[in-house]
């Protein structure tokens, strides 16, 4: 066999290449080896045609992935495993039973780590407040997923709304005494009423707010909601345009209380 290299090829490349060829030469039987291509992470492991004897220490994860065969994970698993949660990066993995995982690892369904006994809590894990279910033994140690806020919600919940302008705001449970972010409708007063705000002549928001002048509750909503029962329609078109909009407006004031943009057939 003939091997042909240009100049640009570097000797590291070429010794790599020629390692290679020798190795697959001699080689009878396949062998598989499970790798670890980063070293800061359990999950960034791969399996390869490769003789457990041969050094790799020194190759870059590259050369490894260049120059070796990958071949599926399942020829590298072996017949023993023990399955185990990792709390740094909150994934759940199986490894080899014989090393604890050190000459095989692999990331699994986090359901397979899932104790029987859990609960929702409120926690900063990894500096992030969410929602998790925890395990009910350490409340988060040996089992964490984050789930819904609304999962943490039980009768002991205390609600915040914290407006950032008339039409906008944000809701917290402040239960666990910092904020975490919920759906603003646990927020929402029982009874609402409804508000037309005028912006111009042709636009108005309605708000959404509470009877109690005291909450802060106020949140834009859809216009039909501040639809009064009575309504007249008027069609506009500005001095020299050939084409013009249809307006609902209210009857009692004519769009001082409600204006809406509506479908032109409405006028007609």
């Amino acid at each position: 066999m003939e091997l042909k290299f240009t100049e640009k090829r570097s000797v590291r490349t070429i010794y790599i290449f020629l390692f290679c060829v020798i190795f697959n030469l001699n080689a009878q039987d396949p062998k598989y080896r499970w790798v670890h291509l980063e070293k800061s992470r359990l999950d960034r492991g791969k399996c390869f045609e490769l003789d457990p004897s041969v050094e790799i220490n020194n190759l870059k994860e590259e050369e490894i992935t260049n120059y070796f065969k990958r071949v599926k994970t399942e020829l590298c698993r072996p017949s023993e495993l023990l399955i185990f949660f990792n709390f740094e990066d909150g994934k759940c993995y199986q490894g080899d039973k014989k090393t604890n995982g050190r000459v095989f690892i692999e990331k699994i369904k986090i359901d397979l780590c899932k104790p029987k006994a859990t609960q929702f809590e409120y926690k900063n894990i990894n500096n992030k407040l969410n929602c998790f279910e925890v395990d009910s033994e350490t409340l988060g140690k040996n089992y964490f997923k984050k789930t819904k806020p609304n999962n943490c919600i039980n009768e002991k919940s205390k609600f915040i709304w914290e407006r950032q302008s008339i039409k906008r705001g944000t809701c917290y449970d402040i239960s666990s005494g910092s904020k975490v972010k919920v759906k603003y409708d646990r927020c929402r007063p029982n009874n609402p009423i409804h508000s037309f705000i005028k912006k111009d002549f042709f636009n108005g928001d309605c708000i959404e707010h509470s009877i109690n002048e005291k909450d802060p509750y106020s949140k834009k909503v859809r216009s039909s909601k501040c639809k009064p029962e009575k309504t007249t329609f008027f069609f506009y078109k500005k001095p020299g345009r050939t084409s013009g909009k249809c307006y609902e407006v209210d009857e009692k004031t004519r769009g001082e209380k409600y204006i809406n943009k509506v479908e032109h057939g409405m006028c007609k």
